[in-house]
C-alpha cells in the first residue's frame, strides 16, 4: 500500500486452493484481488476492488471466502447433477407443498458425545408425474429426486444426501404404485447442536415439490449418565441380506418406522418397535414399555435389555400385544431405570 508504483504479486494459497493475484494501483489508489477456485460445480472467479484496503470488507471477505471453500472441501457439499435444481427451487419456494412429504429425525446415541441422526421420509408413489415412454409403448416413467439438507444454527450445511429416483413401470401396475410409497432413509453423524433439517421432494420434469421442515435438538450429553435413543415404532420390514451395519439393521432385515399411518390389529402380530441406549455410571434395574390412553396406562410391559455390545450400545427389539386393544389413539411410552 506504501508502493508508490504498481506492484503485482500472486502466489498459491493453501487454504483456497488456488493461485490470488494482488494488484496494487497507486494512480487509483486502488487494490484489487482477484482468485479461480476450481469446484466440481464448476469455476468461481472472485474479484474485489478497495479504495482503501485498511478500512474495507476486503480481508473479512476473503477469510470468508477461504472458510467456506474449506468446509466444502472438507464436508463434500459440492452438488451433484439431480441436486442443483432441488436447492434452485428450495430457495425460490422454501415451503412448496405440491408433493406430500412426510418425515423425521431418528436420534441413536453414538461414542465420543456424537449421534447417529436417521432422516427417514416418505411421499406418494404417485406424486411425482407419470409420462408415457415414447420409446417403450406401455410403459410410464417417472423422474425426480428426494435431498436431505441439515443446517447448523449458522446457516452451514452439515450434511447432505439425496437419491435420484428413475423409474419405469408397466401400465398394468399403475394402480399399485398409486396407491403406494416411496421411502427415502439417510444417515448423518452430528455432534451436539440445535439443526434445521430440510427434506424435498422435487419432480424433474414438471418442477412440482413438496418440502418438509422441522428443528432437531440434540443436547450436550454426559457420558455419566443414561443415554437413550429415540423410541421406533416400525412400520414395516423387509429382507436386506448383508445391508450395512445401523440401527434399523436387525439381522437380515432393514426396519422402516412408522411415520403416521394407523397401525391395524392384524390377529397375532405385535406393535413392534426398536430403541437403543448407552448406559451410564449407574447400573441399569429395569426397563417397561407401556400404552396410555387419555394419560392412563393400558398395557405394560417389561422389556429384557441385552448385554452392551464392543462400543456400549445395547440395541432392542421388541414388540407388544395388541389384539385385544379397542380401536383409538395411544402413546407409546418406556421407561428405564
Amino acid at each position: 500500500r506504501q508502493a508508490s508504483e504498481e506492484r503485482v504479486a500472486e502466489e498459491e494459497d493453501p487454504i483456497l486452493g488456488s493461485s490470488v493475484g494482488i494488484r496494487w494501483s497507486p494512480a487509483a489508489e486502488t487494490l484489487l484481488v482477484e482468485a479461480d477456485l476450481e469446484a466440481s460445480s464448476g469455476t468461481w472467479n472472485i474479484r474485489r476492488e478497495a479504495r482503501d484496503p485498511s478500512k474495507s470488507q476486503l480481508g473479512v471477505e476473503l477469510e470468508r471466502l477461504a472458510v467456506v471453500t474449506r468446509r466444502r472441501r472438507k464436508s463434500g457439499q459440492d452438488l451433484e447433477e439431480h441436486e442443483a435444481p432441488v436447492v434452485a427451487a428450495l430457495k425460490a419456494t422454501p415451503q412448496a407443498d405440491e408433493i406430500a412429504v412426510r418425515a423425521t429425525a431418528l436420534d441413536f446415541p453414538q461414542v465420543a458425545g456424537q449421534s447417529l441422526v436417521t432422516l427417514v421420509a416418505d411421499l406418494p408413489a404417485g406424486a411425482p408425474a407419470l409420462r408415457p415412454d415414447v420409446a417403450d409403448p406401455g410403459t410410464y416413467t417417472q423422474d425426480f429426486t428426494v435431498l436431505a439438507l441439515v443446517r447448523d444454527v449458522t446457516g452451514h450445511v452439515v450434511h447432505k444426501s439425496s437419491r435420484h429416483y428413475v423409474l419405469s413401470w408397466s401400465e398394468e401396475n399403475l394402480d399399485d404404485v398409486k396407491v403406494g410409497r416411496v421411502l427415502f432413509t439417510r444417515e448423518a453423524l452430528l455432534g451436539p447442536g440445535r439443526y434445521t433439517v430440510e427434506i424435498a421432494a422435487r419432480d424433474a420434469e414438471d418442477g412440482k415439490m413438496g418440502v418438509e421442515r422441522f428443528t432437531l435438538d440434540l443436547p450436550m450429553p454426559d457420558d455419566a449418565l443414561l443415554r437413550l435413543s429415540s423410541l421406533v415404532v416400525v412400520g414395516h420390514a423387509e429382507p436386506n441380506p448383508g445391508g450395512e451395519a445401523s440401527p434399523l439393521q436387525y439381522e437380515d432385515v432393514r426396519l422402516y418406522p412408522n411415520l403416521g399411518d394407523p397401525v391395524l390389529q392384524d390377529a397375532g402380530l405385535p406393535l413392534t418397535f426398536v430403541f437403543t441406549l448407552r448406559p451410564g455410571a449407574r447400573p441399569l434395574a429395569s426397563a417397561t414399555v407401556e400404552l396410555l390412553r387419555e394419560g392412563t396406562s393400558v398395557l405394560q410391559s417389561p422389556v429384557a435389555l441385552p448385554s452392551p455390545d464392543e462400543s456400549g450400545e445395547m440395541r432392542v427389539v421388541s414388540g407388544l400385544e395388541i389384539d385385544k386393544l379397542e380401536p383409538g389413539d395411544y402413546v407409546l411410552r418406556l421407561s428405564v431405570n
